[in-house]
């Protein structure tokens, strides 16, 4: 099933740990049996793909950060897999744009190759 092999574990301040690992199939067996891997760790484990947060500069104010057909269109044009985008936001809110502006800077948050799983120690 897995190789039995991590980067590295992380304590983190709030408690949790991370676990890295070696490589990109230990991962996506991990994302693929989440259940049973976060049975094994506990209820409090949680299983989350490692995220990037990129800046990009003057975007067409026609996107539309929330239809995934234009989230779809920027992984194509930017030749990413599909599904790599999370998530993608305005810098500046609708309410501060100049009228007539015709483009902006967006924050994208995309997958990163590497595979994290957090596991809360802390008390509820």
């Amino acid at each position: 099933m897995l190789d039995g092999t991590f980067v590295s574990i992380r304590k983190l301040n709030n408690g949790g740990i991370i676990l890295e690992t070696r490589t990109q199939k230990t991962a996506a067996v991990i994302r693929e049996r989440k259940n049973e891997f976060i049975t094994k760790l506990g209820e409090r484990a949680i299983v989350k793909d490692r995220t990037v947060s990129i800046l990009i500069e003057f975007v067409p104010l026609i996107f539309n950060t929330e239809r995934m057909e234009d989230i779809a269109i920027g992984e194509n044009d930017s030749r990413l897999p599909v599904g790599s985008i999370i998530s993608a936001r305005w810098i500046k809110p609708e309410s501060r744009k100049r009228e007539g502006q015709k483009v902006a800077h967006l924050i994208v948050r995309v997958l990163e190759q590497k595979q994290r799983i957090k596991y809360y120690e802390t008390e509820w």
